[in-house]
């Protein structure tokens, strides 16, 4: 048996302990920022007691704020450089001794806050799984090696192993490469694994003998946007109310893929004549799109450029090539959803989706596929457009009967062969779908509505939170309730 099933009922009773969730991050747009915040709130509303530990853990909020936790920072982006990409200018031995300093550092930080709190659950996220921060990841082991009485989830949103061996090659120092080992998918016996989807279970089974419960993203379809927010996104940005927008809400990464979207806008454009002065308006917001009407390509996320500024670099030129005009709106982002009020001059990152006109999701690899839930729940008169990688395929596919598909194959593109390029025929297909989608937004609505209905249906947040409470062992708890103990 290479993974566990937990029950997705909604009927659990609530246990009433303390979980410290240890992130990286956890107030920034990814998709995993995001996730984890549902994830928190809704065991909030379970009668937990949650302690967020990470590092960007904001004044006033019940958790401990470690600035070395990042992976973002400047001294942790060198480290890894250093680990994983040596030049030979700083010596071995100086690379292992700044692990090692900010490793302890880590660990003594959340050692005390631990006792302090008596803390007996810790859910790990990522840290076990993608070392973007070296001293996190093997701080993290430490700590569940040397405390064997506290018991740890991992949950893995990402893992070396997709696609990602270029980022995280094996260390050339031995010392470091042995923990790194030690520390990545650890198998001490207070440690809990979770997974995203069945591929990543059957993954650990077969490399690691890791016995991982299977536990999805979900999202809580009961948001609530406000009703104008998207308008002031629009104003700032200078996007009239006859523009079009096709807003990608990932980060922007090479396997986010989102050259597809820059050649359905171009491809698009093409077809406007379509669009033109059709009765009645266009799209979710009816809009009046005439000869003068623009049509954009937006991003909303701002997150981990330093990383992936090369790549974006080669797309702002495909753009340019392709006539596409982009607009970068992180700067008029919050892209904290714990925020009820946006900062000032910024609009809330899950108010944007009601403005959008169509929401392009072309990533080519996910662990799940959280905001592909966000684009269904938020931009609640749309289909998505989207390509179909392997989990989608597998995991969500049998719950959206209507999506504008981009297809689920790609080959190098020609001119730029670090992007990649989709079949003509399948771009020009999904063209036409998203013309039809647009100038049919009352039968759109019905089937937007539909796949809502079904997506909730299997990932409520308030399902995977049930779920997730059933990976605590009762052990670990204290002061539960009789009710809780016999559940």
């Amino acid at each position: 048996m290479n993974e566990r099933t937990v029950s997705l009922s909604k009927e659990h009773a609530p246990q009433h302990h303390i979980v410290l969730g240890v992130h990286f991050k956890l107030h920034g747009g990814d998709g995993i920022s995001l996730q984890a915040q549902l994830l928190e709130h809704a065991l909030l509303d379970s009668s937990y007691d949650i302690h967020e530990c990470s590092a960007d853990v904001p004044p006033n909020t019940k958790g401990l704020a470690i600035p070395e936790l990042a992976y973002q920072s400047p001294e942790v982006h060198a480290l890894r450089q250093d680990i994983f990409h040596p030049d030979g200018a700083v010596p071995a031995e100086q690379i292992a001794q700044r692990l090692d300093v900010l490793t302890t550092k880590i660990q003594t930080a959340m050692e005390r806050y631990i006792k302090t709190n008596t803390i007996r659950v810790v859910h790990i996220h990522n840290l076990f799984s993608v070392p973007y921060n070296p001293a996190a990841t093997i701080a993290a082991y430490r700590l569940a090696r040397e405390h064997p009485d506290i018991q740890f989830i991992a949950q893995h949103h990402d893992f070396v192993f997709e696609k990602r061996q270029d980022i995280f090659p094996t260390p050339p120092n031995p010392a470091i490469a042995k923990q790194l080992d030690e520390a990545v998918l650890p198998t001490l016996p207070n440690i809990t694994h979770c997974v995203l989807n069945r591929d990543a279970a059957e993954y650990l089974w077969q490399t690691k003998h890791i016995r991982a419960t299977v536990l999805p993203d979900g999202f809580d379809f009961d948001i609530h946007t406000e009703p104008h927010a998207s308008d002031t996104f629009r104003k700032n940005l200078g996007i009239r109310e006859q523009d079009i927008v096709v807003g990608v809400m990932t980060r922007i990464v090479s396997r986010k893929a989102i050259e597809f979207a820059i050649r359905f806008v171009h491809d698009l454009t093409a077809q406007r004549a379509a669009l033109e002065n059709y009765p009645g308006g266009i799209g979710p917001n009816h809009r009046a799109f005439t000869k003068e009407s623009a049509i954009y390509l937006v991003l909303p996320q701002g997150e981990d450029l330093t990383d992936n500024g090369h790549y974006f670099d080669i797309l702002k030129q495909y753009a340019a090539d392709m006539n596409v005009h982009i607009i970068e709106a992180g700067s008029v982002v919050d892209s904290d959803i714990q925020h009820m009020t946006p900062d000032e001059g910024k609009t809330r990152f899950y108010d944007i989706y009601p403005g959008l006109d169509i929401v392009c999701y072309p990533t080519t690899q996910e662990g799940f596929g959280n905001q592909l839930l966000e684009a269904v729940a938020l931009a609640p008169n749309t289909i998505p457009l989207l390509f179909e990688y392997p989990v989608f395929k597998r995991e969500i596919a049998p719950c959206i009967p209507y999506i504008i598909s981009l297809g689920d194959t790609y080959t190098p593109l020609t001119e730029y062969p670090e992007l990649k390029s989709l079949p003509p025929q399948v771009m020009e297909t999904a063209v036409n779908e998203a013309i039809s989608m647009l100038t049919h937004p009352e039968d759109t609505a019905r089937k937007a509505q539909e796949n809502r209905r079904l997506l909730r249906a299997k990932f409520d947040i308030r399902l995977i939170a049930n779920a997730f409470s059933t990976l605590i062992p009762k052990t670990a708890a204290s002061g539960l309730t009789d009710a809780a103990e016999t559940a």
